[in-house]
């Protein structure tokens, strides 16, 4: 890329970063340091600045280099196995939160378990890893209600996709059933169909199930709002 070309990135940025203005009650406010939720440049832009700063603050770093056995970073959530001492572990920390008065990082860390993201991760007595869904205390069921004006084959292919992500977390069979009952139960709570559930639950179970292949064809998708009145239109037919 041209010297040229990041600099009219750059400059791009900055009218994201500082020019972003929003209405509380009856005043306007901007916001003057970080980006703004929801902006579709917030993800890249924290991977980027993360990026910048493990290359410079957590990578040189004589712990890092000594007793990071597993380094993993998701945006801004990281996972890591240290085998140096605890102590030594609070000391890093601290140090990266005096860098930058706006970046502040909490610590989690115990020698049994701990969750990263919606994952509980377990050492059991052999050392041996496994992982379970992690739910936080603060969650509640805002899955998608049934009733939502949204088409149905979407709301049809949520159970699956949730039914997926537990199937590919939970790392115990013996558990894995649990989970999927606790999730239909939390579709129920939001009227989607019992055998709906039930379908989609068992075909999670079932090794015998004949995944979806994906479509080879191509095509361009075309995405516009959706409202019930008009799927009578005659211009979706």
């Amino acid at each position: 890329m041209s010297s040229k070309s990041i600099k009219f990135c750059l400059d791009l940025l900055k009218l994201v970063l500082y020019e972003n203005f929003f209405l509380y009650e009856d005043t306007y406010y901007v916001q003057c340091c970080g980006t703004a939720m929801g902006s579709n440049v917030a993800p890249a832009y924290a991977n980027a600045y993360m990026s910048h700063f493990e290359t410079n603050h957590v990578y040189p770093e004589n712990l890092f280099k000594q007793h990071v056995r597993c380094y993993h970073r998701y945006i801004d959530d990281i996972f890591l196995i240290c085998t140096g001492p605890s102590e030594l572990l609070l000391s890093f920390h601290q140090n990266l939160n005096s860098i930058h008065p706006e970046l502040q990082f909490t610590i989690q860390c115990d020698r049994n378990h701990i969750p990263f993201l919606d994952t509980m991760i377990h050492k059991d007595q052999s050392g041996k890893l496994t992982s379970d869904l992690f739910t936080k205390a603060t969650d509640c069921n805002n899955l998608l209600h049934y009733s939502s004006s949204h088409p149905k084959a979407t709301k049809n292919s949520l159970p699956r996709s949730q039914f997926t992500r537990l199937a590919k977390i939970v790392s115990d069979p013996a558990v894995l059933p649990i989970r999927l009952d606790t999730m239909s139960q939390k579709f129920r709570d939001r009227n989607y169909p019992t055998r709906l559930l039930e379908r989609e639950r068992n075909n999670i179970l079932s090794p015998q199930f004949p995944r979806p292949q994906l479509a080879t064809k191509e095509r361009v998708p075309f995405v516009h709002t959706y409202h019930p009145p008009d799927a009578k239109s005659p211009i979706n037919h």
